[in-house]
């Protein structure tokens, strides 16, 4: 039997998506998980020097050398999850870009540290679509 809100429960509502299920990207054929796969990054691709995500460079075309890295508290780089065309902004001037290193502390849940390798290899195969060298990071 079908209802009348039966059907509204097929799609997402408006433009909201905040798992970012409208954007999936292929995963390794034995992960049960779905956590999308990068690409290899050759040792060409490793950056001079990183700075932490959020930094300001002053210097013009000074970061064609450099990377950005993620290295830092959760709370200081959960705008490349939840708000990706904010992150971009910071992101731009880079041409190399590490995963984020969301955390992975031992006494939590299973299925929390599956989430942020989800969301940290997820953040890394996006930015690959859009041109970035990105080179996996693991913790």
């Amino acid at each position: 039997m079908q209802t009348k809100t039966s059907a509204r429960w097929q799609t997402i509502p408006g433009s909201f998506d905040a798992l970012h299920t409208e954007q999936l990207f292929p995963a390794v054929d034995d992960d049960p998980y779905g956590i999308p796969s990068l690409l290899y990054t050759p040792l060409s691709y490793t950056p001079e020097w990183l700075a932490p995500y959020r930094t300001r460079i002053r210097a013009k075309n000074a970061t064609s050398s450099g990377g950005m890295h993620f290295f830092l508290d959760d709370y200081r780089f959960e705008t490349v999850w939840n708000r990706l065309a904010k992150a971009l902004q910071y992101l731009r001037d880079f041409e190399t870009l590490l995963t984020p290193d969301f955390s992975l502390y031992p006494n939590w849940p299973l299925a929390t540290q599956i989430w942020n390798v989800y969301r940290s290899r997820w953040c890394g195969a996006y930015w690959a679509s859009l041109g970035f060298r990105v080179i996996p990071t693991i913790s």
